[in-house]
């Protein structure tokens, strides 16, 4: 139970700095706490929504969450991202039409839509 906890406390504390991170770049950002769906912070910008799951530790999105997060970013017009927490930062992900992951740079959060 002791891992379990360990685990939420440090997925918790990732949200908050993603989403500390998407204000500062001037995004409305938002956790979705409990909502054990396809995505874990929402965010928009100049009428662009983003919705982001991010993992943490060896922890990597399957192939059925990213299927989940793309089909609920298109029913929302929004874009879909996978981000992973590592050392400093994060990596994040975009994840196609096709269902792939394709690496973005961080700093692309930071250029208009």
């Amino acid at each position: 139970m002791a891992n379990k906890n360990r685990n939420y406390a440090r997925g918790y504390a990732f949200e908050l700095r993603f989403v500390a991170k998407l204000r500062e770049l001037g995004m409305v950002a938002s956790r979705t706490p409990g909502s054990h769906g396809s995505y874990d912070v929402i965010a928009m910008r100049h009428g662009q929504g983003c919705l982001f799951q991010l993992k943490t530790g060896e922890a990597r999105v399957t192939k059925e969450e990213i299927a989940a997060l793309r089909e609920d970013a298109d029913k929302a017009g929004a874009r879909p991202f996978a981000v992973y927490a590592k050392r400093g930062g994060f990596e994040m992900f975009f994840v196609s039409p096709k269902l792939e992951l394709i690496p973005v740079p961080p700093l692309a959060l930071e250029e208009p839509f």
